[in-house]
């Protein structure tokens, strides 16, 4: 079977059926295997015997790729790595899912080998493994497995795209699945179909070539020459440098484009090729399967968890792996759509105080830090718990977790903080500034030098979370450390409680007590008490421009833009009734 697939001429199947179509299409495809690709790349426009002998025969290739002779010869290896896998049921990390089925069969052999790129040292076996992948998502006949276990869902949920691509089959099923994940409803497409569209979107993901006719990479071609230039394909490289230059992109159809690829890969890391490959020895030393499930035992088994836990670890490569995951978070603290885990965590909180914003540019979770901060807090525990954590990581880590800090900031972080930005204790690579550049913010704050007052208002914002949390002023919370321990042991931390602690000894100390605070500790918190008496006090606007740029970017512009459209109204229905009384009037004393 494998010689006669070779050659087309060799294969009665194909030889009676095609041979106008090969003498009228294909005259010019004469080496071994290009007479078939042929015919399968214009199998919209060859006859109707010919196709169907070419679908027929491409399935039989599909459902059992060891019959294909360039896979078999040139991935030989990996395909017996992957059939050892299925009969041992070996799965690893880059294929777990939690609804993964075990139907393994086969054809899941290709499966395998697309999750197995990275480790495909032959060319030619990549190749040919791209070469499949694009043929299942250019036409549906051209991946049997997709098309009988998603046919009852694409007939309920996109029976008004039955005669799309594969593609745009997997985009219509992969948007009611973020659907029913987005708003916790049971999923409406079935477990074997979801595997299959998770198949499918992880070759959409690979194919970085711009090959794919409807695919994100073709569709951003000129946005990729310009933005990428110099960027191999492969591993989830471009794509990467897509999501990193997203602010950069002019194209709208290429940011339509990206955004439900972006989606698919936060919600299932698994997809995520490139985070795979920075983080490869990570992901099988410290976040292997074991690890995973003890911690969806606590609601929360992301490989992006597993991995932040582990970030600090001795053998974690903090440049390579770190700088990558810390990507990821900043990414997902900007657009809740991204964000499965503040999703889960602050859910209903978000529908209770967050419902009249627009989704992305942090705004999210903007208006969940001012309900943070708020003394009269409405925050869910658990929505509680996850804004400290995020907070906790913009100070400790990266101030770009903080999407709107780092947004509004950006001047006087560039310009007044970049030495602190540059110093040898800061890196990029995921290390971690130990807060500096938050306290640099602060210190522009107290001495009234900071340029904007939107920046002045999220600083503000900053200085207030400290009062609820000390473990969000990493500086301060070294410097106390073991004060915390001698006066405020057995303090419950959490809602101030340990910063006000610490501001009674300060006060006893102003008193006349002695030797209760450290040195270092009694200086900063005197700092931070200066602090949290002038974000207390309202920021001063500037100019019109200030007031108008603050309200834009408030969460709660809406409602300002009601108020002020409503005093607009009243003023306008005034003037009307004064106008009509004037009008009589006049009239009246003409007559």
């Amino acid at each position: 079977m494998r010689e006669r697939a070779l050659l087309v001429s060799l294969n009665p199947e194909l030889e009676q059926v095609c041979l106008e179509d090969l003498s009228d299409i294909c005259s010019d495809h004469t080496k071994p295997g290009e007479e078939l690709k042929c015919l399968q790349g214009n199998i919209e426009t060859i006859s109707k015997p010919c196709k169907d002998a070419i679908i027929k025969f491409t399935e039989k290739e599909q459902k059992d790729p060891s019959i294909d002779p360039f896979l078999w010869k040139y991935c030989a290896d990996l395909i017996e790595k992957c059939s050892t896998k299925q009969s041992t049921g070996y799965k690893s990390n880059e294929v777990h899912d939690e609804d993964e089925d075990h139907d393994e069969g086969p054809d899941d052999i290709l499966q395998c080998l697309a999750m197995s790129k990275h480790e495909m040292k032959n060319k030619k076996c990549r190749g040919r493994v791209e070469y499949i992948q694009l043929l299942q998502l250019s036409h549906i006949e051209f991946s049997p497995k997709f098309k009988t276990l998603c046919q009852a869902d694409v007939i309920r949920r996109c029976n008004d795209k039955t005669h799309l691509t594969a593609t745009k089959l997997v985009s219509c099923l992969n948007e009611n699945i973020w659907n029913d994940t987005l708003y916790e409803q049971p999923h409406r497409i079935s477990k074997p179909c979801r595997k299959q569209v998770k198949y499918l979107t992880m070759s959409k993901v690979q194919l970085e070539d711009g090959n794919i006719n409807e695919g994100m990479y073709s569709i951003c071609k000129e946005t990729v020459l310009t933005l990428c230039k110099g960027v191999t394909p492969g591993g989830g490289r471009i794509l990467e440098c897509l999501r990193i230059n997203k602010a950069k992109i002019s194209d709208k159809k290429c940011i339509e484009a990206l955004f439900p690829l972006q989606r698919s890969v936060d919600q299932d890391t698994g997809l995520d090729v490139y985070l795979s490959n920075q983080c490869e020895f990570e992901i099988k030393t410290f976040c292997p399967e074991r690890v995973l499930h003890e911690l969806s035992q606590n609601n929360d088994g992301s490989l992006l968890t597993c991995l932040k836990l582990n970030s600090n670890r001795d053998g974690f490569d903090r440049t390579r792996c770190g700088k990558a995951l810390q990507m990821r978070l900043v990414e997902q603290n900007s657009d809740l759509r991204l964000n499965p885990r503040l999703r889960k965590a602050c859910g209903g909180d978000i529908s209770k105080l967050c419902a009249h914003l627009q989704v992305g540019e942090g705004r999210i979770l903007e208006c969940l830090k001012e309900e943070f901060v708020n003394p009269t807090s409405r925050l869910s525990v658990s929505c509680k718990t996850h804004v400290e954590g995020f907070l906790q990581g913009a100070a400790q880590t990266d101030v770009r977790l903080d999407y709107t800090l780092s947004k509004m900031c950006h001047e006087e972080i560039q310009t007044s903080c970049r030495a602190t930005q540059q110093s040898n204790d800061v890196d990029d690579t995921g290390g971690g500034d130990n807060g500096k550049i938050e306290e640099c913010l602060k210190e522009l704050f107290h001495t009234n030098k900071l340029i904007s007052s939107d920046c002045k208002v999220q600083v503000k914002l900053l200085i207030q979370s400290t009062q609820i949390d000390i473990n969000v002023d990493p500086i301060l919370h070294r410097a106390c450390a073991i004060d915390l321990l001698k006066r405020c042991d057995g303090v419950p931390p959490g809602e101030g409680r340990l910063v006000g602690c610490l501001l009674n000894e300060l006060d006893r100390e102003t008193e006349g007590a002695t030797g209760r605070l450290s040195p270092e500790c009694k200086k900063l918190l005197a700092n931070r008490a200066d602090l949290f008496e002038l974000a207390g006090k309202p920021v001063h606007m500037e100019s019109i421009q200030d007031l108008y740029v603050h309200v834009k970017e408030s969460s709660h512009r809406n409602y300002f833009l009601i108020v002020a459209m409503s005093l607009l109204g009243v003023i306008f229905v005034f003037g009307l009734f004064c106008g009509r009384v004037t009008k009589r009037r006049a009239a009246a004393k003409d007559k």
